[in-house]
């Protein structure tokens, strides 16, 4: 492609040949030459010489996360970019991130190398479900726009279609007054890096935000899952002990309803229960169940065990439904401690209880065996 300089070096040559013939000469060959210019001037690449490389462009990214507020899902990071392989003697290099808007980080060049940052990004949106709580975690997509990069030569300037490859020393950490608060709170690979991963076919990385679950389980959710273990284990209590078994039954609701409030202030964004709420619900819907079927009246040990299988499948059918309504939200980690709950509460007793009602039925027809043979 022909540039300016060289068009106007030619238009020279020619005009100094021409004014050594006829006047019609040179009116014929200024006019020709006037229109090439036009032709050529629209099409013509800015005043600057390709250093040679290719146009795959390296970029090292650097997050900076200085706070994360998992109940607005927006944290407030610093992006920095550093680039040294860009195909021209560029003065300025303009990328534009996605986020909820464009972001534009302005790499002004030091020396062949091209540095800038975005500034203080208050409200930098991030993705995830507040549903897995304690295992949550959280995405921040850092995505380039190919077909908006501007590179800039005083006041001229042009839009590059290029590769964008990010640089294994592409990184995200944690920064700031709170960053040891956020460590202890969100998972790190060594050295303090947080976890990024490529987009695929992509120009962009993930952030990966995901969240130290030992605390919060020990704080919030073991108690809860204890409670189940008690309300699984109160079906041994014969019936004839209806005291005991009420007072195990009224312990757990007392427990069950002031809790479910209080966890309210740790819990991050969500759009359905979180996993301490669902389990505090169904322990709740459960115990209500059992205390139905154990101040029921019985006249024999028969249709006592009756009432407690009843309570069994009643409160895991409750379970079932409230479970199907947010598999689909949920972790393997939190599916996986949910079933470890319900075994305990609800398994283990319904095993109990068909082993108590099959040994009822069987001394029944003991009995009427024996009243039979007596009779007769």
């Amino acid at each position: 492609m022909l540039n300016l300089i060289d068009i106007f070096i030619g238009v020279c040559s020619i005009l100094e040949f021409e004014l050594k013939k006829n006047r019609l000469h040179l009116k014929i060959s200024f006019i020709v030459l006037c229109i090439l210019v036009v032709i050529f001037s629209g099409n013509a690449d800015l005043p600057i010489e390709n250093n040679g490389y290719s146009d795959s462009i390296e970029i090292t990214l650097t997050v900076t996360v200085f706070d994360i507020d998992p109940l607005k899902k927006n944290a407030e990071v610093q992006i920095s970019l550093y680039l040294t392989d860009f195909p021209y003697n560029a003065t300025e290099v303009d990328f534009s991130i996605w986020s909820r808007e464009p972001i534009t980080i302005a790499c002004k060049n030091s020396s062949g190398a091209y540095k800038g940052d975005s500034g203080l990004i208050t409200d930098f949106q991030f993705y995830g479900y507040g549903e897995n709580f304690p295992f949550d975690f959280y995405q921040m997509n850092f995505q380039f726009d190919k077909d908006n990069i501007l590179w800039k030569v005083g006041n001229e300037s042009d839009f590059l279609k290029s590769n964008l490859t990010f640089g294994s020393l592409s990184s995200a950490i944690f920064s700031g007054s709170e960053k040891e608060s956020l460590m202890g709170t969100w998972q790190t690979e060594r050295g303090g890096v947080i976890p990024m991963v490529p987009i695929k076919n992509d120009s962009g990385v993930i952030v990966v935000i995901r969240r130290n679950p030992l605390s919060p389980f020990c704080l919030i959710l073991l108690p809860i899952v204890l409670s189940f273990y008690l309300l699984g284990a109160s079906i041994f209590i014969k019936r004839r002990r209806i005291n005991l078994r009420l007072t195990v039954y009224l312990s757990l609701f007392l427990f069950a309803a002031p809790f479910l409030f209080a966890i309210q202030a740790f819990l991050p964004s969500r759009s359905a229960l979180s996993i301490p709420e669902f389990l505090l619900t169904t322990l709740m819907t459960g115990n209500c169940w059992f205390i139905i079927m154990s101040i029921i009246p019985t006249g024999s040990e028969l249709r006592g065990s009756i009432l407690d299988a009843f309570a069994v499948v009643g409160s895991a059918v409750v379970f079932l439904i409230l479970f199907n309504s947010a598999i689909a939200r949920l972790s393997w980690e939190a599916a996986s401690t949910i079933f470890a709950v319900q075994i305990a509460a609800y398994v283990i007793p319904a095993i109990y209880t068909s082993i108590r009602v099959l040994k009822a039925i069987e001394h029944r027809h003991r009995t009427n065996r024996a009243f039979s043979q007596y009779i007769t």
